[in-house]
């Protein structure tokens, strides 16, 4: 019977000593990604244009809440325009997970606006003017390769689309 408890113990012993190596080894392969991690985030050459917080960065339930009242209000938008003259008869509008998926109808396409919440962004596909990544700047998405706002863009388009003025950057307001 003593032979039992002292070969439970010794062999709790080089478990331990096990699960002990095993965790330094790990810690520092972590470490080791961690740093090459760190080293590929600093010599990166995409810089990011963002309203910032207290600490210069925008925060992530700061970008929530900017991109998910965008995005609600420009679906709310759309929404109202199957009540318009010239809405195709096809036109939908479907907004799900963050994004957005305007139907213009086999003629005009499709738009797609979504959040791309690693980035910080807002996505558009436009069947006019192509994919383009939207930053929050200075209060509004904006394209840095242009300078454009996503709402300004949106005003041409749709209203060329719809043969009337539509005035998408009014939405912009209700977002900040």
């Amino acid at each position: 019977m003593s032979r039992c408890p002292l070969y439970l113990s010794n062999h709790h012993q080089h478990i331990s000593n096990h699960a002990a190596s095993f965790k330094r080894k790990n810690q520092n392969e972590i470490h080791s990604v961690a740093k090459h991690v760190s080293f590929q985030l600093i010599r990166s050459p995409i810089s990011r244009h963002f309203a910032t917080d207290d600490e210069g960065e925008l925060g992530h339930v700061q970008y929530e809440r900017l991109v998910s009242d965008a995005l609600e209000n420009l679906t709310d938008y759309f929404e109202s325009f199957d009540e318009l003259e010239n809405c195709p008869e096809d036109y939908d509008v479907q907004y799900a997970d963050g994004v957005l998926t305007v139907s213009l109808g086999s003629q005009h396409g499709t738009y797609v606006i979504n959040k791309q919440t690693p980035n910080k962004q807002i996505w558009l596909s436009s069947p006019a003017s192509g994919p383009k990544r939207y930053d929050f700047q200075e209060g509004r998405w904006v394209y840095s390769h242009d300078g454009q706002a996503l709402h300004d863009l949106l005003s041409e388009e749709i209203s060329a689309i719809f043969q009337q003025t539509l005035d998408f950057t009014e939405l912009e307001k209700e977002s900040r």
